[in-house]
């Protein structure tokens, strides 16, 4: 179906079938029609993204709830509560929803913490700090026996969802002791004082060598580290985290805790891919992480190899989608093992070990092949062919012998099911593709376009990393093209009959779709 036909739809179905995504790629899609702009605004779609006892919990507000709700429209208020949390009850509870997913998020203020001695003065104060959402915090004046616990009720948590808790704290440099190195032991219970997890952490300077959730910087002031995790499936139970260091006898001052929040595990459970473990077993490489959370980022920010090191895999940051590259080795191309034609050399800023050097050629002819299971499921992909041009082919430029100025390549997207049978192939009409010695970057276009007769050619965009490349095509792969089903992405140029050189080809990257700005 292409979006001409989705566009006919009326919006009561286009809403239904955004609900059955996450909010972020209901916004998302409102790049891609007119029909999905306007579907975007449905009440409807933002009521089921809202909370279904969201009232219930609105009316327990400290501020006055009727005239809120009766004053914003549905899509409204859910960025209401995901950018402003709520107070609720007494004021030391607060409700909020996660932006990406519309998961529910809470904060228990430190008034309701069980603190070990925190009613006695000479251990614990209890002070207003103007960097803190609640009104109270508890300041540790001197403790030998450190004690914290949370409880959470998971039954009002969003169903079916992975939560961490966080404790938040400060430890001023200038008035905290007896952290430095320590480790605090983390336990997590049920009801029936079953063991869920049980860890180390550490507050302030966590040793290099030892596998332990690092605390982070919030960005508001505060720091906070992981306590544990809960999987809240249909179970209604209550949930007790508790921080502890009793051990050491060192004598410990200057803590400061605001609340332990309890959010949706999004690193976890909604942007790893859920075969992300099977993915790391095949690294060349061991890869060592202390939470999902630093395991997301790192997958984000450097790609790992996979299998015979020709492969590589990374996440997209923005959208946890699987993003993959096939090195020039894992190409299929034409006299690709003749050397007279091709040579395979090693350059330095080439993530892969060999790419493949052009000697020269009459038939270009480059493929790439992927299983459809190896990519994210419903969701839009393009492939881009990485190359760059040798010295003496770009000084080519200007005189009139530069072919790849001259001859544009065609391209073409193909899929194949079992015993490689050609299901679907189709050419991007209109458009043939010029590997131009030319550059562009992002920020002068997101994809040139130039018109020559009555065609319209593309010049490449180039990459951070020193490489150019240029879109092949788009594709979808959807929920049940990932068994048997293969997407072949490629360029050729075989009708001119002129000789090419000088081309480096790195490989084929195929990534996520990302939305043009309005």
């Amino acid at each position: 179906m292409d979006l001409t036909e989705l566009e006919r739809l009326p919006d009561e179905c286009m809403a239904h079938v955004l609900s059955l995504t996450s909010p972020k790629d209901a916004c998302r899609s409102a790049s891609v029609s007119s029909a999905f702009r306007s579907a975007v605004q449905s009440q409807t779609l933002w009521q089921h993204f809202l909370p279904h006892d969201y009232r219930q919990i609105i009316s327990r507000s400290l501020a006055p709830p009727l005239p809120f709700i009766s004053s914003l429209s549905n899509k409204d208020l859910y960025f209401r509560l995901c950018d402003s949390p709520i107070f609720l009850d007494d004021g030391n509870l607060s409700f909020s929803l996660d932006k990406l997913s519309g998961k529910k998020c809470w904060m228990l203020g430190a008034r309701l913490l069980s603190i070990t001695w925190a009613d006695t003065p000479e251990y614990w104060e209890w002070n207003s700090l103007p960097e803190s959402r609640f009104s109270e915090v508890a300041e540790l004046r001197l403790v030998w026996w450190l004690e914290i616990k949370g409880y959470i009720d998971t039954k009002i948590l969003s169903l079916r969802t992975t939560y961490a808790a966080y404790l938040v704290y400060q430890l001023p440099e200038e008035s905290q002791w007896g952290f430095l190195g320590i480790p605090m032991t983390v336990r997590v219970t049920n009801e029936q004082n079953d063991v869920v997890a049980e860890h180390d952490v550490f507050l302030e300077d966590k040793p290099e060598d030892v596998p332990a959730p690092q605390a982070q910087s919030r960005g508001d002031g505060w720091m906070e580290i992981e306590l544990g995790e809960i999987s809240n499936q249909e179970d209604d139970v209550t949930v007790e985290f508790c921080l502890r260091e009793t051990e050491s006898g060192i004598p410990k001052g200057g803590l400061i805790v605001e609340d332990p929040p309890s959010i949706p595990k999004l690193f976890g459970s909604v942007f790893l891919p859920s075969d992300h473990r099977d993915i790391i077993s095949r690294s060349v490489s061991p890869i060592t992480f202390s939470s999902k959370k630093e395991l997301y980022f790192r997958l984000c920010d450097s790609p790992i190899f996979l299998d015979d090191g020709n492969l590589s895999f990374a996440i997209d940051k923005l959208s946890g989608k699987k993003c993959l590259m096939l090195g020039a080795r894992r190409l299929l191309i034409a006299w690709g093992d003749t050397p007279t034609y091709w040579d395979w050399i090693s350059v330095h800023h080439s993530r892969f070990g060999e790419v493949a050097y052009l000697r020269s050629v009459c038939w270009l002819e480059i493929y790439g092949r992927m299983e459809m299971r190896s990519l994210s499921p419903n969701t839009a992909y393009a492939g881009y062919l990485v190359y760059m041009f040798s010295e003496e082919a770009t000084d080519y430029v200007g005189t009139g012998r530069n072919y790849y100025e001259t001859f544009p390549v065609k391209l073409s997207v193909k899929f194949f099911g079992n015993e490689e049978t050609l299901i679907e192939a189709h050419d991007e009409k209109g458009a043939e593709l010029l590997l131009s010695t030319r550059r562009t970057t992002a920020d002068a276009a997101a994809s040139v376009d130039y018109s020559v007769g009555n065609k319209r050619q593309r010049f490449p965009m180039e990459r951070n990393d020193g490489w150019m490349e240029i879109e092949i095509g788009e594709f979808y792969c959807g929920q049940s093209d990932n068994d048997n089903c293969l997407v072949e992405v490629g360029v050729k140029e075989i009708e001119s009959g002129s000789w090419k050189f000088g081309l480096v080809i790195h490989g084929i990257e195929i990534r996520p779709i990302q939305p043009k700005p309005n």
